[in-house]
């Protein structure tokens, strides 16, 4: 079998202009052609194209492949590819281009790695910017009510209905004799009044201990009451004096997309402010606005915009919270 040709770097310096002209306007974007970087081994792997961007605490790093060969490129080349960046930190994407396309395991093993394919010819500006969604994240909070409920009543044994034992039961206000699940009951009474506090607690507990799901934070609480009761044998009203569990919260990553980036300048002249605008999960967006050094952050929702405020600091090392306070508030 014939072995792949390399060709010439013609291609390869399109790419470069490309992603130049594609990325001008996000800040501090940085392409290493031939980029030497170490591994988890502390071996410097040698990456063809390296892109990085990074805004505050926001930092992308793209690893492009790029394969100027006159027949298509094999599995092993992919997996080689794959195999080279998993032990490498950091790295956010990972890109692969040829010229002549790809053979069919070759497909397979990249959709398995996530690795997105191109040939050179096919790229354009707008997928070099999709690249950069991949590292812009939110913080989506997840608050679950624990089941089975322990649940103590009032009343003879014989009077409850043989489904109590159940995990969902269908609780009754005396008052209007209204229905719901107990699990909404308790949800009702505890998290909406509650939600401030569990969103802080949350909140540490991630900041602390990051996102695996073992580190997830649980509230336990014993509510007692007076004011429901469940449906008992022969229609029997049953009062329900106490429920016991616990309220589990934890912090999910969701990625977002970038909708554009723009700067502001005068002709000839540093640009004044750069803005890159991302797509949230419930139909909002956040503009991310950076001018004179100092990032700032605005949501919009259904037409109102609020400017978002830093009111704390995290410090891992001491593992403390520092409250930010303004005008003396």
């Amino acid at each position: 079998m014939k072995a792949n040709k390399v060709k010439d770097g013609k291609n390869i310096e399109r790419l470069i202009k490309l992603i130049h002209e594609s990325l001008k306007e996000i800040p501090n974007t940085r392409i290493y052609p031939n980029h030497r970087i170490k591994n988890t081994s502390g071996r410097k792997r040698e990456i063809d194209l390296y892109v990085s961007c990074q805004l505050q605490n926001l930092e992308i790093n793209i690893a492009i492949e790029c394969k100027d060969y006159e027949r298509a490129v094999s599995v092993k080349e992919i997996e080689a590819f794959y195999s080279k960046c998993l032990r490498i930190k950091g790295i956010s994407k990972l890109v692969f281009v040829t010229t002549n396309g790809y053979q069919a395991d070759a497909f397979d093993a990249a959709n398995e790695f996530g690795i997105i394919l191109y040939n050179f010819n096919e790229i354009s500006p707008n997928d070099i910017f999709s690249w950069f969604s991949v590292s812009l994240n939110q913080l989506k909070l997840i608050i679950k009510v624990k089941l089975p409920l322990r649940v103590t009543f009032i009343g003879k044994k014989s009077d409850l209905l043989a489904t109590s034992d159940e995990k969902e039961l269908v609780v009754h206000y005396y008052k209007n004799d209204e229905a719901y699940l107990m699990s909404h009951y308790v949800w009702n009474t505890i998290v909406v009044s509650q939600q401030n506090e569990i969103r802080g607690i949350t909140l540490y507990n991630f900041m602390k201990n990051g996102s695996e799901s073992d580190k997830r934070s649980e509230f336990p609480f014993e509510l007692e009451t007076t004011e429901i009761y469940i449906i008992g044998e022969k229609n029997k009203k049953i009062p329900v004096a106490s429920i016991k569990s616990e309220i589990v919260s934890w912090y999910e990553i969701h990625p977002v997309e970038i909708i554009q980036a723009k700067s502001y300048q005068k002709i000839g002249e540093e640009p004044e402010a750069k803005i890159v605008s991302i797509g949230m999960h419930n139909d909002s967006t956040a503009d991310m606005v950076l001018a004179n050094n100092k990032l700032s952050v605005f949501y919009n929702k259904d037409g109102q915009t609020h400017k978002l405020k830093l009111l704390g600091k995290y410090n891992p090392k001491t593992d403390t919270f520092t409250n930010i306070k303004k005008n003396g508030k």
